[in-house]
């Protein structure tokens, strides 16, 4: 993994509270994550490891007991101390700027998507392609860590920072769109290999494709909320116009019984045609 560039991070220094006083999304996340850790530490060293049992991502339970809390659970375990490690620090560079960008809901919903995508791609492709083609039938690794939701967070930065530095392995400063481009590879690599890596690439690339689209098609929830109450309000405004036909017709059709065709003005026989060709098309 890489280490950050120190000019960026005295630039942006990290902060526990936001504006008014809130514990940013990015710290809460974090902070849920090292206690779940330990809490998993404690019950593996007694001879317990009943919590990954019931909350690892299991392909086979998710896919055919549609256990679908794994897809979430499993995001919040991980395998070691190097391992949250890794995933806590790139949260931490990386989340807190996002978080400000984007602000804490859409950061939060940008996470919660990311982590279920990431989890769900994995177990598809690992159940239905990686498995039988390993010649394993249908029994999967499971997979824990963040690391999907974390590329997706590092994904979405170099998508908006893409100059920003980087050192790879501690000494090599690089740009980090190239880092990511790296991760793409090694995963793609991993994956197309017919070989065990232990590593679940299929979250990897679920977790890069989420941010880029994040990124492209806006899918910030407030973004989302917007067009389907603009997409309901033009629904309505389209519908009180032909309300308002619908009452004319009605007094035009009155006057034909009245006083015949002739009678009509060539304002209503225009709008009996409009309200014959809404009819039509509906």
């Amino acid at each position: 993994m890489g280490i950050y560039d120190r000019d960026y991070f005295r630039a942006a220094p990290a902060r526990f509270r936001m504006p008014g006083g809130q514990v940013p999304v990015w710290a809460w996340l974090v902070g849920i994550n090292v206690a779940v850790f330990l809490a998993q530490t404690l019950l593996e060293r007694s001879g317990q490891d009943a919590i990954v049992g019931s909350l690892s991502l299991v392909p086979a339970r998710v896919i055919r007991n549609l256990e679908v809390w794994r897809l979430i659970t499993s995001a919040f375990l991980h395998g070691g101390a190097m391992h949250i490690l890794f995933n806590m620090l790139f949260l931490w560079w990386f989340g807190r700027e996002l978080e400000r960008l984007y602000g804490r809901s859409d950061f939060l919903w940008f996470y919660l998507v990311s982590t279920v995508v990431s989890s769900l791609i994995y177990a598809i492709t690992a159940y239905f392609i990686l498995a039988p083609w390993r010649g394993l039938g249908f029994r999967t690794t499971p997979a824990i860590g963040a690391s999907g939701a974390v590329l997706a967070v590092v994904t979405l930065f170099a998508f908006h920072y893409p100059s920003r530095r980087i050192f790879l392995w501690g000494v090599l400063p690089i740009p980090i769109w190239l880092f990511v481009a790296i991760l793409v590879f090694e995963d793609l690599h991993g994956f197309a290999s017919s070989r065990l890596t232990g590593i679940a690439h299929g979250a990897h690339l679920g977790g890069v494709a989420v941010g880029a689209l994040f990124r492209f098609a806006d899918l910030r929830a407030s973004t989302i909320l917007r067009r389907v109450i603009l997409k309901r309000s033009s629904r309505r405004d389209r519908a009180e116009p032909a309300k308002r036909d619908l009452a004319e017709v009605d007094e035009i059709l009155a006057k034909i019984s009245r006083q015949g065709m002739s009678s009509l003005t060539p304002e209503e026989r225009r709008t009996l045609l409009r309200a014959s060709q809404n009819y039509r098309e509906r």
